[in-house]
């Protein structure tokens, strides 16, 4: 019987989690794994999804500044909002930093669930003209990351700076580097 994986991020516009996110992809055994693909809002990778992929795209609208606020704000009541029936046996949050797209993974019926950190939330800090905001949006963006198993970050660097942000997930916290799909960078 194979095996249930949901896997959550933004979208698939071009950029280095959506890359490699298609290198997780493509690593994938689909005679062992069902995938589903969840997306706020498609984007140009689409078309090099794997066809063994069941993609969703919920069209979520989440510009515009008060959205943008408000998702860093709501992490209980999006569990709410994407409350899943569907069992999976791991969900995985592959953006890690747009709380409505991890939030789904978060709320999925899944066994394990893991959410990726990609970005230095640390330098982040340090480098904003107003760090009083990333402070804020640190605050409440930490509550989610009580939903997940496992914190995956990108790099030992990344996992470094996560957790002097977000301190109390040290045991929950590991490194696995970004896959990289080498023949897929040659042909480009």
């Amino acid at each position: 019987m194979k095996k249930k994986l949901l896997i959550t991020t933004q979208d698939l516009n071009m950029g280095g989690v959506e890359t490699s996110l298609l290198s997780l992809l493509n690593g994938i055994d689909y005679d062992k794994w069902d995938v589903d693909l969840v997306t706020l809002n498609d984007g140009i990778l689409i078309k090099e999804l794997n066809k063994k992929i069941n993609y969703i795209n919920l069209e979520e609208k989440t510009s515009g500044l008060l959205n943008r606020v408000l998702k860093s704000f709501l992490v209980s009541s999006l569990i709410k909002k994407y409350k899943i029936e569907k069992e999976y046996d791991v969900a995985i949050a592959y953006y890690g930093l747009n709380n409505y797209s991890d939030m789904y993974a978060a709320a999925s019926n899944a066994k394990k669930k893991f959410i990726w950190v990609h970005n230095d939330f640390k330098a982040s800090l340090e480098s904003s003209r107003y760090p009083f905001l990333i402070k804020l949006r640190n605050i409440f963006m930490k509550k989610k990351f009580n939903y997940f198993d496992k914190i995956v970050s990108v790099s030992n660097n990344c996992q470094k700076n996560f957790e002097s942000v977000f301190t109390g997930f040290k045991e929950k916290s590991i490194t696995i580097y970004n896959l990289l799909d080498g023949d897929s960078i040659l042909k480009k």
